[in-house]
């Protein structure tokens, strides 16, 4: 949660977090499957209770600074205000989709959520349950073996077969081309992981209509001295 106050502080318009379930079916915000990483736990956490999960240190694994953090629910992500939010869907099966989404409507939050997942065949369950749910899927970064024209067929390719909303373009191959035929398809285009300025600055300048990138303060530093094609 402090990453979250502090991005907000720092001017972002939006989060992303990922989303899994632990085995008693409480819904909980953290990115790796196992506490190992992140937690001085271990441990699958599909296979490991709430309580548990909430009992554990997640923030000492960053920095000393950040002792004593907890891995924080999905209500409680939820209840941030003025936030949009990415969530990215990392359980599986029916059970947990339903799970998320009854959470989501407890806290009326349909309206600033982008449902994002590398679990295709449950953005696909979303789409259909929820045809008004705001979509996006994945695409790859540029492998060094294509060229600009073979990448931008990949990723228009792969859109036009979407029943989704939002299509993700890493930030340092996105293009003006791309983005108008994307648009061309009824989609937004959100430029991610945004590494570095330049990075920010080609989303801007090929018309990206959302961009992420881990550093707030350099990505908001470019956006707010340029102006958006």
């Amino acid at each position: 949660m402090a990453a979250f106050h502090e991005a907000q502080r720092l001017g972002a318009d939006g989060i992303e977090f990922d989303v899994q379930q632990c085995s008693d079916g409480a819904l909980v915000v953290i990115h790796d499957l196992t506490l190992d990483r992140t937690t001085n736990g271990s441990g699958l956490i599909a296979q490991t209770t709430s309580n548990h999960v909430a009992s554990l240190d997640a923030g000492s694994w960053h920095s000393e600074r950040f002792a004593g953090q907890r891995v924080p629910r999905l209500a409680e992500v939820l209840e941030l205000d003025g936030l949009d939010f990415e969530l990215e869907l990392k359980g599986y099966g029916r059970t947990f989709l339903q799970s998320v989404l009854a959470c989501v409507a407890e806290h009326e939050a349909f309206g600033r959520i982008e449902f994002t997942s590398s679990n295709v065949p449950l953005l696909g369950l979303l789409k259909e349950q929820l045809p008004e749910a705001q979509v996006g899927f994945f695409s790859q970064p540029k492998h060094p073996s294509l060229t600009d024209e073979a990448f931008e067929h990949y990723i228009v390719g792969v859109a036009s077969t979407a029943p989704f909303d939002v299509a993700h373009v890493n930030a340092e191959f996105v293009s003006t081309s791309i983005v108008e035929r994307l648009h061309g398809l009824g989609m937004a285009a959100h430029a991610n992981d945004a590494m570095t300025a330049e990075d920010v600055q080609r989303a801007r300048d090929a018309g990206a209509d959302k961009l992420s990138a881990n550093d707030v303060e350099m990505a908001r530093s470019v956006a707010d001295r340029t102006t958006p094609r």
